[in-house]
């Protein structure tokens, strides 16, 4: 974590010259261990917050599409918290997907108190949503639970605000900020898609499986700063009414 200076950096802390972080595989043992369960047809899925491990992530995922492109893979890194402007494209190129967690894209007391003494400029290169977006990578959220919230609702919108749920704080890095329409998908069928389940969920249409919500309000029609008051009303599974 970046929060207890351990995640692996490309450049030393701040606070700790000389120390890059850890990683708790070498690249060669990550290299081996994805080919071996890509070849069990495994999809890959990797933690990976520091930008060195995002990179070694990237460098193993890379191997498996060059010795095996043919099959429909979606591998999946999650968080891609802090990563290089070299990177970045890559997770288009190799049909990365990157598992994000929306509720942390705004400036808390961690990033504040403990990130930003050790990373220093870098905190505010986290979470590069927009240009994420704009460079065609593919993105579907998850809530890191019981870390933090499960709760949908609560995080959607702070991606597009990106200040704390029920804040008037200043944005942090507002020219990351991304629409309400872009986080819904992020949070449906990018969702669907990750989990290879887009033909049954992730949208409303005639022959998907009916797993959906009422909401009390619409929240494109609502101030994006009060998405997180909205209230659910009714919950169907499978076109059964569960709430």
């Amino acid at each position: 974590a970046l929060s207890s200076g351990t995640a692996a950096l490309l450049e030393p802390y701040d606070d700790q010259p000389g120390f890059s972080g850890i990683k708790i595989w070498s690249d060669e043992e990550l290299t081996a261990a994805v080919a071996h369960f890509d070849s069990l047809g495994f999809q890959i899925h990797i933690h990976a917050i520091g930008d060195a491990t995002v990179r070694q992530a990237l460098d193993a995922i890379e191997g498996i599409q060059r010795s095996n492109s043919e099959t429909d893979k979606r591998p999946v890194i999650v968080h891609a918290q802090l990563i290089h402007d070299e990177d970045l494209p890559r997770f288009a190129s190799l049909k990365v997907i990157a598992n994000m967690q929306p509720l942390w894209m705004y400036l808390d007391p961690m990033n504040k108190e403990l990130i930003a003494p050790r990373i220093g400029k870098r905190n505010d290169l986290q979470y590069q949503l927009r240009d994420m977006v704009d460079a065609g990578v593919a993105i579907a959220y998850g809530s890191d639970w019981p870390v933090t919230s499960e709760n949908p609702l609560l995080a959607l919108a702070v991606p597009v605000h990106r200040t704390e749920p029920g804040s008037t704080n200043e944005p942090w890095s507002p020219d990351q900020a991304i629409t309400l329409e872009e986080s819904w998908g992020f949070y449906t069928s990018a969702v669907a898609y990750q989990n290879f389940r887009e033909d049954q969920l992730g949208s409303l249409e005639v022959g998907m499986r009916a797993d959906l919500l009422i909401l009390d309000r619409n929240p494109f029609e609502h101030n994006v700063r009060e998405i997180h008051t909205l209230k659910i009303e009714e919950i169907y599974k499978a076109g059964v009414r569960v709430i």
